[in-house]
């Protein structure tokens, strides 16, 4: 689905997040005024998905900045997690002024609250859990390791579906973690960034085993501080999205991270309503069916497409990410091309690396051009021009000379009389049997007949 990495700047939960957050007072208690501010409702149809399905039995793990397990919308839905800062808070403090952790948890598993549960935010999937775990702190961003660390513990502690929507720079630890996961049964998904501090995809999101989300607005068209990469694999809701933070207050933002925990949402409700799908297939499920968006077919603004949230609970994944086109000349072409965005010194080194290719092949051409030429010179030399033998007279010379030319059907001249042929080289005096002719003679001519 994916082929190459770019490399992307590490950052933090907040960078992933919103851009131009505002903080909203806590809704009123008559009515739906948040409720009516989350456009993702109804642009997925989550109440008719949920009537499919509300999460129940899937556990969501949340690496972020902790999560208020007392904010009424989460009230009951938050579990005792890990705080890699303070073994005491069970990640159910958000370390984050801003609410970030809070606010995914709530996009992912708020129930509301008021009377019938109609205010407040309402998650994806509300009757799914949550699994807190406090990586970053206020001055202390997430790291690869802590990252790692996190999600190897998730996955111990019988999480379904692991959420980051923040990144912690490229690290082997987590990259083996993801692996983990994968392995496990665990679906990671991960956030892919945003321009404003990031070069393109980043880490986990860019690790194959992640399912790598960016964002889309109400009018289905890209956010426009949304990183591109090969690496994408789907778009989500994520422009100016209301989510719940600490003390029983709201904010809205636009970023990846919220539509990270949007497919996350989507993840549990596909996880609850099929339970024997392996990753492998929920991720397939979620990818290909899909709304195409963009060129057909992938591309590296939406990947596969926009969620849908009702395909993907009900419809059947066509396969799209799934077929393996057969090689074109053009792409064997672009192989031997420095990509468009890979360095200049990467380049550079392709184009030399094939210009010395080139280069030998064209040598070792030239060298077995010369050799034959070589050899059959050297045959037409001992066919027309034969040396004698040492010792051998003029006319002996003359008659190799007849016999080495003679061609097919031509007549072997005789062989002299009373001498073997084939006697091996170096080999004097006579045998049994055999008349030396040259005994007491001073020449070695060819054979005459006798004088008459």
């Amino acid at each position: 689905m994916r082929v190459a990495r770019r490399p992307a700047v590490a950052l933090s939960a907040l960078a992933l997040s919103a851009i131009g957050a505002v903080v909203l007072p806590a809704a009123p208690a008559s009515a739906d005024d948040i409720r009516d501010r989350q456009w993702q409702l109804r642009t997925l149809h989550v109440a008719e998905a949920q009537r499919i399905t509300q999460g129940e039995g899937i556990v969501v793990a949340v690496l972020d900045s902790g999560v208020d397990a007392n904010h009424p919308d989460l009230k009951g839905n938050v579990l005792p997690g890990l705080d890699l800062f303070d073994g005491k808070a069970k990640g159910q403090v958000d370390r984050d002024p801003g609410g970030h952790g809070t606010s995914m948890a709530s996009l992912i598993a708020g129930h509301g609250h008021g009377p019938g549960n109609r205010d407040g935010v309402l998650g994806i999937a509300p009757k799914a859990k949550i699994l807190p775990v406090t990586v970053e702190r206020k001055g202390y961003p997430a790291l690869g390791g802590a990252l790692a660390t996190a999600v190897t513990w998730a996955v111990d502690q019988g999480a379904d579906v692991i959420n980051v929507s923040l990144a912690g720079g490229t690290n082997d630890d987590l990259e083996r973690a993801v692996e983990y996961a994968w392995d496990k049964n665990v679906l990671v998904v991960a956030g892919a960034g945003n321009k404003e501090t990031n070069l393109g995809v980043n880490w986990p999101a860019a690790y194959p085993p992640c399912l790598a989300v960016t964002n889309v607005g109400p009018d289905g068209k890209i956010s426009p501080n949304a990183v591109t990469g090969e690496e994408i694999d789907i778009a989500a809701p994520g422009v100016n999205v209301v989510g719940a933070t600490p003390g029983g207050r709201y904010a809205t933002a636009t970023g990846s991270s919220n539509s990270t925990a949007i497919v996350s949402g989507a993840a549990a409700l596909v996880r609850a309503k099929y339970p024997n799908l392996s990753t492998h297939d929920v991720f397939g499920r979620l990818i290909e069916t899909s709304k195409d968006a963009g060129p057909k077919g992938f591309d590296e603004t939406f990947g596969w497409g926009s969620l849908d949230l009702m395909n993907a609970l009900t419809g059947q994944p066509d396969g799209r990410a799934s077929k393996t086109a057969e090689p074109t000349p053009s792409d064997t072409a672009a192989a031997l091309l420095p990509e468009a965005n890979e360095s200049p010194n990467s380049k550079w080194d392709k184009i030399r690396g094939a210009g010395l290719f080139f280069l030998i092949l064209a040598v070792l051409v030239l060298a077995v051009v010369f050799g034959i030429r070589s050899l059959r010179r050297r045959r037409r030399r001992r066919a027309t021009d034969p040396v004698a033998a040492p010792g051998a007279s003029v006319g002996a010379t003359a008659a190799a000379g007849t016999a080495a030319g003679a061609g097919p059907g031509l007549p072997v001249p005789p062989t002299q009389p009373g001498r073997e042929t084939g006697t091996p080289p170096g080999e004097t005096g006579t045998r049994p049997g055999v008349v030396d002719d040259q005994a007491g003679q001073g020449d070695d001519s060819v054979w005459r007949p006798p004088a008459r």
